[in-house]
């Protein structure tokens, strides 16, 4: 059910969370980090974003797939195909 997908998500979150350490939270406190969000989007958006990738350079055998999104023209790349489906926070 929906209910039971964002509590387990919900819980990869927090223990993901507990795992960044002590400067992590030090930051979060102090209200310099927002809290960590977990983005589900749709199947093949990664595959477009290798393709950009590799028309602007990267080479296809070194190319590896963001584990997060850090730079802004990533994000606005993936949010501007509207591949996000949801997004997940702790709280």
């Amino acid at each position: 059910s929906k209910k039971e997908s964002v509590r387990v998500l919900r819980s990869c979150i927090s223990s993901l969370e507990s795992g960044l350490g002590a400067i992590y939270k030090v930051q979060k406190d102090k209200g310099q980090l927002r809290s960590l969000r977990i983005f589900i989007i749709r199947p093949g958006a990664f595959d477009q974003l290798s393709k950009l990738a590799i028309k602007n350079g990267t080479s296809r055998q070194t190319y590896e797939w963001p584990k997060m999104v850090r730079g802004k023209w990533l994000w606005s790349f993936v949010v501007s195909k509207k591949d996000v489906l949801t997004s997940i926070s702790a709280t």
